[in-house]
């Protein structure tokens, strides 16, 4: 929701507006802003939809997005082999945007992958370590998705790793960071952090 002059209500501003001893007038406004179909440009910064109704145009950004997500958590775990990463647009009902032409998009560092406003959770997959929450206001690149996961795998863990168990086990010379998308929803996104040997 947002006030009538234009400002996003925070949490509070609705209890308050709610509660017996305020006697304030709650007004508000839909808005009709898709941070998602806006960063696959299916929408336009006025609200103006591209092609389709609003909730098709949601499933085929989902569907999409979800796809840009993996593609750029693959790049994490595969930045050494210099692989290029390519997302089809596999919609004939709807001409792609522009950033699929011809037909299909290239995973850049710069290519945002996780619309604004999304919360995004980090989940690691090992005890001990912490859950990381992130909100951005800006769509979040495929680089930002790099980083955010990268901070969990700093260089004193990747060492204790290749002195564990498993790794001397195997003779592991190298670990890497790695990054699995569990969830991806317009309300929320959740990726998995873990490591892998070689």
């Amino acid at each position: 929701l947002i006030t009538s002059s234009g400002d996003a209500f925070d949490d509070a501003q609705l209890l308050e507006a709610k509660s017996d001893e305020s006697r304030q007038r709650l007004t508000a406004v839909v808005s009709t802003e898709d941070p998602l179909l806006q960063m696959l440009d299916l929408q336009d910064v006025d609200g103006t939809l591209h092609g389709a109704p609003r909730a098709a145009l949601r499933r085929m950004a989902l569907m999409v997005g979800e796809k840009m997500l993996k593609a750029a958590c693959s790049l994490l775990q595969r930045a050494a082999d210099r692989r290029i990463y390519k997302v089809d647009w596999p919609f004939d009902v709807l001409e792609a945007p522009p950033a699929f032409a011809p037909g299909f998009c290239t995973i850049s560092p710069h290519l945002p992958v996780i619309p604004a406003k999304t919360p995004v959770i980090l989940v690691p997959n090992s005890t001990g370590s912490t859950v990381t929450r992130y909100v951005s206001e800006e769509p979040t690149t495929a680089a930002e998705v790099i980083t955010l996961c990268s901070r969990s795998f700093p260089p004193e863990v990747e060492r204790e790793l290749l002195r564990s168990p498993k790794a001397r086990e195997i003779n592991a010379r190298e670990v890497f960071a790695t990054a699995t998308v569990k969830q991806y929803s317009a309300q929320e996104i959740v990726i998995e952090l873990g490591h892998e040997f070689c």
